[in-house]
């Protein structure tokens, strides 16, 4: 039987999120909004999760149209808190969403 912390890697790995370890972020660049309340969702129902408010904007690209971008600066990557696999493991173990450090 798998432990708490192969079944978040193994959730998060259908994503296409390349994982090599705890560390590993799950909120690259590439994963939108739109996609991230799909994936943020379906983690939530599936590890039961209770309490706690997931601002997807806060933590993940927010999807916008061309002309809005044309007027946008482009948000630093860093400018973004980083959610890691170990942060999603301890989320899971307390069944609530807090915000990572």
């Amino acid at each position: 039987m798998k432990d708490l912390k192969e079944k978040v890697i193994d959730f998060f790995s259908k994503y296409d999120i390349p994982i090599k370890d705890e560390n590993a972020i799950i909120n690259p660049d590439f994963i939108l909004s739109d996609d991230a309340n799909i994936i943020m969702g379906s983690f939530i129902k599936e590890f039961n999760i209770e309490k706690g408010y997931l601002e997807i904007d806060k933590f993940f690209e927010p999807l916008s149209g061309i002309n809005f971008n044309l007027f946008k600066k482009k948000r630093n990557k860093l400018d973004r808190p980083l959610i890691t696999i170990a942060h999603m493991i301890e989320v899971a173990k307390r069944k609530e969403w807090f915000d990572p450090e």
